[in-house]
């Protein structure tokens, strides 16, 4: 399973480093694919991914301007995906 961390403030006080102690607490989550996202002074997000079917490391989360999309899964069938 992945580990996902985060801090939100309302405040625009959010802790970065309380988002990085979170994820080295759960390394046994991911296996050296730490991603962190300094997304504004008030979202700090952090993610340990571990991946399941082939081992290769994969970046499970995207930013782009405003927006950001995570995904926390492995789709298995898409050998067969790829097919069609």
């Amino acid at each position: 399973m992945c580990g996902i961390a985060g801090e939100l403030s309302f405040e625009n006080n959010a802790n970065a480093v309380a988002v990085v102690k979170m994820m080295e607490a759960q390394t046994h989550r991911g296996r050296g694919n730490d991603t962190f996202f300094n997304v504004n002074e008030s979202l700090h997000i952090g993610f340990n991914y571990l991946p399941i079917q082939d081992g290769k490391v994969k970046e499970p989360a995207v930013r782009v301007g405003n927006w950001m999309v995570w995904l926390n899964g492995e789709i298995y069938n898409h050998a067969e995906l790829r097919s069609e």
